[in-house]
């Protein structure tokens, strides 16, 4: 599901594959971070 939604990126390697953040995701941080305070919050 993240990968769909362009949050993480796999590594080259198939054995012991990383996933990094996206640029995309990098770009957003501060609004993720806005609607992790928020949940919470609640």
């Amino acid at each position: 599901m993240l990968r769909d939604h362009d949050v993480v990126e796999p590594s080259d390697h198939d054995y012991g594959k990383l996933y990094f953040l996206t640029d995309r995701f990098e770009r957003h941080t501060d609004t993720f971070e806005e609607i992790t305070a928020e949940v919470d919050a609640e």
